[in-house]
C-alpha cells in the first residue's frame, strides 16, 4: 500500500462535524483499502460510524457509483463529499464535489 496522507485540516473538520452529524465513511476502493484508509485516519474508532466500500457501491457504465440509500432511507439526511461527481450521480443533490487530494 502507498504512504497515506490526509489533507491538512481533515482532524479538525472530522472533530467539528462529529458535533453534529453521524459520520460514515463510503469509498468506491475494496473493503480492505478503505478499512485500512479509516484505521490510519481514524486510529481509535472515534470519527466513523460505519464503513462502506466498493461491494456497497452500484456498478453504472464501469462506474462504482454511491447509492446512498444504503446509508440511510431518509436521504434529507444524507450528504456525501466526494471529489468524483458519478459517485453521488445517483443522487445529486446529495453530493458536494471536492477537489482531489494528490498529497500537496
Amino acid at each position: 500500500m502507498r504512504c497515506l496522507k490526509v489533507r491538512n485540516g481533515v482532524k479538525l473538520f472530522l472533530e467539528g462535524m462529529l458535533r453534529f452529524y453521524e459520520l460514515v465513511a463510503f469509498t468506491s476502493a475494496t473493503k480492505a483499502y478503505a478499512m485500512a484508509v479509516v484505521r490510519f485516519i481514524d486510529p481509535e474508532k472515534k470519527y466513523f460510524s460505519r464503513i462502506f466500500s466498493r461491494e456497497h457501491c452500484t456498478m453504472i457504465n464501469g462506474y462504482a457509483v454511491k447509492d446512498l440509500r444504503v446509508v440511510s432511507n431518509d436521504l434529507s439526511r444524507v450528504i456525501l463529499l466526494d471529489n468524483l461527481i458519478v459517485s453521488f450521480s445517483m443522487q445529486l443533490s446529495n453530493g458536494i464535489y471536492i477537489k482531489p487530494f494528490k498529497g500537496e
